[in-house]
């Protein structure tokens, strides 16, 4: 989907919060070399930043999906229905609905010359 929706505004991001996280993501991103920035965070900074209760932590994977805001608009545990039927076309209906619109592309200004055709070389 990054690379679907990537020039729409959409940017992926991936953050493992467990303690292992230095010695498994070497291994993550040589075998799987995702489209998108991957990272790492102590689980009480990531916690914090999503709101999460120490009391209540919920299940991994998280999904959290943030506006051009920066507001965090939807948040789903592994255990989230959300996951169980349906999620990539859930996932696109809620990407969509962040992103607005596709725009169509920019028609040339009325009256601009057109660059000529660079002349068949031999």
């Amino acid at each position: 989907m990054q690379r679907e929706f990537g020039a729409r505004g959409l940017q992926a991001l991936a953050c493992d919060f467990t303690e292992d996280a230095l010695q498994n993501l070497p291994g993550f991103l040589q075998k799987l070399q995702p489209p998108f920035p991957v990272g790492f965070a102590p689980r009480d900074a990531a916690n914090s930043y999503l709101q999460i209760s120490v009391m209540n932590p919920g299940y991994v994977p998280k999904l959290v999906l943030i506006d051009r805001a920066g507001v965090i608009r939807y948040q789903y545990d592994g255990g989230d229905p959300f996951f169980q039927f349906g999620t990539e076309r859930a996932l696109r209906e809620k990407i969509e609905e962040l992103l607005g619109p596709a725009k169509a592309p920019a028609a040339p200004k009325a009256g601009a010359a057109k660059k000529p055709a660079a002349p068949a070389r031999k």
